[in-house]
C-alpha cells in the first residue's frame, strides 16, 4: 500500500508480471501468508526492524534481506539468513538463486533464524527486558 501502490501495480502489468507479482497490501493472515512461503525476501531500502523478518524466521522460513537499519543485528549472514547491500539487485538475486538451488542453505538459515528468535525474541523475554528497562528509569540504577 501507498502513494505509489497505483503506480507499480500499472509497472507491474506493462511488464507482463500481473500473474507473478502480487502486491497484497496490509494483511491480518500473516502467519498463513508465511506458511505458503518456501523463502522470505526482503528488499528494503530503510527500515529500522521490521516484524515480518522476524515472523518469518519464527516460522522456519530461510530468510534474504538487505543490510540496513537493525537487520544485521538479526541476520548473522550465512547462518540465521543471507545479507545483500542495499539496492543491489544483482546481489540480490544471486542470493536468491543460492538458496533456490542449495536445500541444505536453506534448512540451515531456516533453523538458525528459528533459533535466534527462540533465544532472544520471545514475548518474554521482550516483556522482560521492558520490565528492567523500566525498572532502570525508576530507579535510576
Amino acid at each position: 500500500d501507498g502513494h505509489e501502490r497505483a503506480g507499480l501495480l500499472r509497472q507491474n502489468e506493462e511488464l507482463g508480471l500481473g500473474d507473478k507479482c502480487f502486491m497484497i497490501g496490509h494483511r491480518n493472515d500473516v502467519p498463513q501468508v508465511l506458511a505458503e512461503l518456501d523463502i522470505f525476501v526482503l528488499p528494503t531500502l530503510d527500515d529500522a526492524m521490521p516484524q515480518s523478518l522476524t515472523q518469518a524466521m519464527a516460522m522456519k522460513r530461510p530468510v534474504i534481506a538487505t543490510a540496513v537499519g537493525g537487520i544485521p543485528e538479526v541476520i548473522r549472514d550465512g547462518v540465521t539468513g543471507l545479507l545483500v547491500p542495499p539496492g543491489d539487485s544483482v546481489s540480490l538475486a544471486r542470493a536468491i538463486e543460492q538458496v533456490i538451488a542449495d536445500p541444505t542453505l536453506r534448512l540451515t538459515l531456516a533453523e538458525g533464524g528459528y533459533l535466534l528468535i527462540q533465544e532472544r525474541y520471545t514475548f518474554e523475554q521482550m516483556l522482560d527486558a521492558t520490565e528492567s528497562f523500566y525498572r532502570h528509569l525508576r530507579t535510576g540504577c
